[in-house]
């Protein structure tokens, strides 16, 4: 049970800042929306494709691998989906992958949100749910029929949904978002601390379109082998999800990193 002395002080931070901010910033007294260039929604993200700062849980088994592995510590270390599935070995990856699944998203969830007034939920996907590659095969296998879960619930309560391409082969931004983190370089097994390090913010690459020129910031060359294997993927996007009313709207590549800016791309279900 918490103290008198911690509800004070959750109370008055609460009188004294939070309710300021929540009058400041909040958008009271806005309905549902009403046409359909004006969404209210929100994004399941963390829930087909992993991300560390937003389902931490699943990476805490992680912890302690310097003194558990020693110099074989970056094999056994998930760091994004790609080394996720890597560390525990495909079976044991799905296995935590379907818990996963199946305990992060109940229909309890997207009833919820529309009767909160969300009409519009931002589903984010990964290419090699359509068509696997290692190493993913066997690893994330389950995952669509987990979409088609979600795709259900939405139908039911009247939610539309936008399918977002959010990781790619090879990465398009060198993020964890994007299934690997790229470019990674472990440094030793032990810091001064006793935790293992590595590398990789200043080594960034988005190797999904090519071998990016930091120099130049343009790209020597044109991985084109990548780009068609992600028009494929956008091709069974569209063959499995063409006739889905649910579906409103698509993004083929999110988050795409040039070293200077992000690019959003947006089509509709009509233009499928």
């Amino acid at each position: 049970m918490p103290t008198l002395f911690a509800m004070f002080v959750s109370y008055f931070l609460y009188m004294s800042f939070f309710r300021r901010l929540n009058a400041q910033y909040s958008c009271n007294n806005i309905g549902k929306s009403t046409n359909d260039f004006h969404w209210r929604g929100t994004a399941l993200g963390g829930w087909l494709v992993i991300e560390p700062w937003i389902t931490p849980s699943l990476f805490y088994q992680f912890l302690g691998a310097s003194e558990r592995w020693g110099d074989d510590a970056k094999n056994r270390v998930g760091l994004d989906p790609f080394s996720f599935c890597t560390a525990l070995g495909k079976e044991e990856a799905n296995r935590q992958l379907r818990r996963h699944w199946e305990t992060w998203l109940k229909e309890e969830h997207i009833y919820n949100l529309s009767i909160s007034g969300v009409d519009t939920l931002r589903i984010p996907v990964a290419d090699w749910m359509y068509i696997p590659y290692e190493p993913y095969i066997g690893c994330w296998d389950g995952a669509l029929d987990e979409l088609q879960r979600a795709l259900g619930y939405c139908r039911k309560y009247g939610i539309k949904v936008l399918i977002d391409l959010h990781a790619v082969k090879d990465s398009q931004n060198g993020l964890d978002n994007s299934g690997i983190t790229a470019d990674l370089e472990w440094i030793g097994t032990y810091s001064k601390d006793g935790y293992a390090k590595y590398r990789h913010w200043d080594i960034r690459a988005a190797n999904w379109a090519g071998k990016f020129n930091t120099t130049t910031k343009k790209y020597d060359t044109i991985n084109m082998a990548n780009v068609a294997f992600t028009l494929s993927v956008i091709e069974k996007i569209n063959d499995i999800h063409r006739n889905d009313p649910t579906i409103v709207a698509f993004e083929p590549c999110e988050y795409y990193h040039d070293t200077t800016s992000s690019h959003f791309y947006f089509t509709t279900s009509n233009d499928f």
